[in-house]
């Protein structure tokens, strides 16, 4: 089955082309991507599925390599204003599925040790996935106490003292 693309881009054949690469491609290139973000990624389709994720958030939110859904932050998301659990179908990931866009949203994750404890800034903005047609979400995390670890300390200036006079 041949499709005719739009005037100038080409024939293409089989697989969607996207700015001349197919979407096999696309994947690919997001991949590398995401494992090379020090920042925490995760793509999530329907239900808080994960299509995909990075070793970074794997680490901030204390899922298992391989984890399936993020499903199981539910109640364990804060709100350290309030102290409260989030509801469900406010978490970030759901908003932006529904087409919200949520930006640097400061949450607590408690996990069963009290010492792990962790201050997360979550931005979950929808995202057009080439290759689904289901909406997809892309939720980025930061652990905001390793931010504030790794940034460097201000440097101190130096006043110039004015000359003395005698």
């Amino acid at each position: 089955m041949r499709h005719r693309a739009a005037r100038g881009s080409g024939t293409f054949v089989g697989q969607r082309q996207v700015n001349g690469r197919t979407s096999e491609q696309l994947a690919q290139r997001r991949a590398r991507m995401l494992e090379a973000s020090p920042v925490g990624m995760v793509l999530v389709g329907a239900r808080a599925a994960i299509k995909e994720t990075n070793a970074a958030a794997v680490s901030m939110l204390g899922l298992e390599r391989g984890a399936s859904s993020l499903a199981p932050l539910g109640g364990r998301l804060l709100d350290p204003a309030q102290s409260v659990a989030i509801a469900d179908t406010n978490l970030p990931w759901q908003r932006a599925l529904r087409g919200e866009s949520i930006h640097n949203l400061d949450l607590l994750l408690t996990l069963p040790d009290p010492a792990q404890r962790r201050l997360l800034t979550i931005t979950a903005v929808p995202f057009e996935d080439p290759g689904a047609c289901a909406p997809s979400a892309l939720v980025m995390v930061v652990d905001r106490v390793q931010m504030l670890l790794r940034a460097p300390l201000p440097t101190p200036r130096r006043r110039r003292r004015a000359p003395l006079t005698g």
